[in-house]
């Protein structure tokens, strides 16, 4: 029973570091996209 809590709130742990850092991750790809864009001529998308 106690391990099964462990693991719930290690679980919790995760998923909430993933929260707090998926926008500071989404701007640093967002922001290397922008950049190899204006360097690179080639028709590609991010």
């Amino acid at each position: 029973m106690e391990y099964g809590l462990i693991v719930v709130a290690i679980a919790a742990v995760v998923v909430a570091a993933a929260v707090a850092l998926g926008g500071i991750t989404e701007s640093l790809f967002s922001d290397t996209c922008s950049q190899l864009d204006s360097h690179v001529s080639a028709t590609a998308a991010c």
